[in-house]
């Protein structure tokens, strides 16, 4: 499977969601960055989950300022981890990493003046770093632990294009 795409623009952005299998053996994915000349990002990084974004688990929250405390059981989620919380229909919806409480509790910085409880959809995600202040030049990074999809995350953005390649080979049988 070779699926290239694209970001372009200005300001933070991310490319869309790629799948790949999660049940290739031995899983193994080819991401490859290639920033165009205009390019001026300070940094891009590959965003990648075991879950698929699309498909979300119904949460609880409450906050106190701007801190959630999400009731999300047996999670499976570690502090440093990523969210990506919607549905709320406020700045509760937001892609933020989370403090790990216990088992079914994690807490996440919301935007401005968030509800005072409320239900959301959260899908979990974990960051790989294809390093910091990449902004000429292509970049490769071979990824060996499962997930299910793969974007390219960017900050400090000014111009140009982001092309993002993934390359998963064909699953080998034994």
């Amino acid at each position: 499977m070779r699926t290239t795409v694209q970001a372009t623009g200005s300001a933070a952005a991310a490319t869309p969601w790629v799948p790949v299998s999660d049940s290739q053996n031995p899983f193994n994915v080819e991401i490859w960055g290639f920033p165009d000349s205009a390019f001026t990002a300070t940094n891009y990084q590959l965003q990648v989950s075991g879950d698929d974004p699309q498909t979300t688990r119904q949460v609880t929250f409450t906050t106190s300022g701007t801190t959630a405390t999400v009731t999300d059981t047996a999670h499976g989620l570690k502090s440093g981890d990523s969210i990506v919380m919607t549905g709320t229909g406020s700045s509760a919806d937001v892609s933020a990493d989370i403090t790990v409480v216990d088992v079914n509790t994690y807490t996440y910085t919301t935007g401005a003046s968030p509800p005072a409880k409320g239900i959301g959809k959260v899908a979990s995600v974990r960051w790989v770093s294809l390093g910091s202040a990449i902004t000429t030049g292509r970049s490769k990074t071979l990824l060996q632990e499962p997930c299910r999809v793969i974007r390219a995350v960017l900050s400090g953005w000014s111009v140009g294009i982001l092309n993002l390649l993934v390359i998963q080979a064909a699953s080998r049988t034994n």
